[in-house]
């Protein structure tokens, strides 16, 4: 997981972003750390499915525009 940012809306819209090269390994190998855990328990009051990247705690949207 490369280039972590989170970005939030005056209406408490939060979106995240992230790059990956495997983004469903990267998220499995960072669920196997403390320090994710304690994220994930920090955090999880701010989203409304609970937080846990792993379980379903995020909506992964479709890129729809790139530009090199």
């Amino acid at each position: 997981i490369r280039n972590y940012s989170m970005y939030m809306s005056k209406d408490g819209l939060a979106v995240g972003y992230f790059e990956a090269e495997d983004v469903q390994e990267s998220l499995r190998k960072a669920g196997e750390t403390e320090v994710n855990r304690r994220w994930q328990e920090y955090m999880a009051e701010y989203f409304e499915s609970g937080g846990d990247l792993r379980k379903g705690g995020a909506q992964f949207l479709d890129q729809y525009f790139y530009m090199e």
